[in-house]
């Protein structure tokens, strides 16, 4: 996360059931994606997922702070908010029409403890695209519709551990997108990569293109991720540490 961001999320070890930061995921299933998927806490003490979203409407998020000292003192007239202007000395705002053909990154980081090992498990964290509806649905249903939320969502990229957890320990892991969509062609295009790193080593997921998923309105481009995983092993905590849109 930095003064380019402009949708995220953060676990804070102080303040581990204040609202709006990660909460720490227990009990996952083996087999299950739904109840992996990452929550914030709330008010009320029922957790909620957590999606990152591009501004929409008449939404207009940052901030600008025109005589910052660390701004370019060469730019005269620093257009604020607008994709592509060279001002990277404070955080500009974005509104919803940022990001029509100007890229923009998502990253997830965090980590996750296995208590017991296997040769079958294979723990993934998996980041989706879910549409302005689908997101929507599941505030309202609330943990309840993670299954509809996930079998709704589209893949953007997957970083598995590998095949087998034969190590019980800590697991950490990082993935990046760098995305891009215009309205032009309702296309989400972009390359990610992820890796995992603990007591069986690292496992890369190699640079992929994302070829295209169909995003017909930028309301539509809103992210969420999930942990999930197969075999005999049992996670028993989830910790995402961040989880950020942020402008290129």
């Amino acid at each position: 996360m930095n003064s380019d961001s402009f949708s995220s999320a953060v676990y804070n070890p102080t303040f581990t059931t204040r609202r709006n930061y990660f909460a720490t995921q227990s009990g996952i299933t083996s087999g299950s994606t739904s109840n992996g998927v990452f929550q914030i806490n709330t008010d009320s003490g029922v957790n909620s997922p957590f999606f990152a979203s591009v501004p929409s409407q008449t939404g207009v998020i940052g901030s600008k702070t025109p005589v910052d000292v660390n701004s370019n003192a060469a730019i005269l007239a620093g257009d604020f908010g607008r994709p592509g202007q060279d001002y990277r000395g404070a955080a500009p705002f974005f509104s919803s029409s940022s990001f029509d053909g100007h890229p923009f990154s998502l990253q997830a980081t965090g980590n996750f403890t296995v208590a017991t090992a296997s040769t079958s498990a294979a723990p993934t964290i998996t980041i989706f695209q879910a549409s302005q509806a689908t997101m929507n649905t599941s505030l309202a249903a609330g943990l309840s519709g993670n299954a509809a939320l996930v079998a709704a969502g589209h893949s953007i990229v997957a970083a598995p551990t590998s095949n087998a957890v034969t190590t019980v320990g800590t697991y950490a892991y990082y993935v990046n997108a760098s995305l891009i969509w215009t309205s032009a062609s309702a296309l989400l295009s972009g390359e990610v990569w992820g890796v995992v790193t603990g007591p069986v080593g690292t496992q890369y997921t190699t640079r992929a293109v994302l070829t295209g998923i169909s995003v017909t309105n930028y309301f539509d481009l809103n992210f969420f991720g999930a942990l999930s995983f197969t075999g005999a092993s049992s996670v028993v905590g989830c910790t995402p540490l961040e989880f950020s849109l942020s402008a290129l």
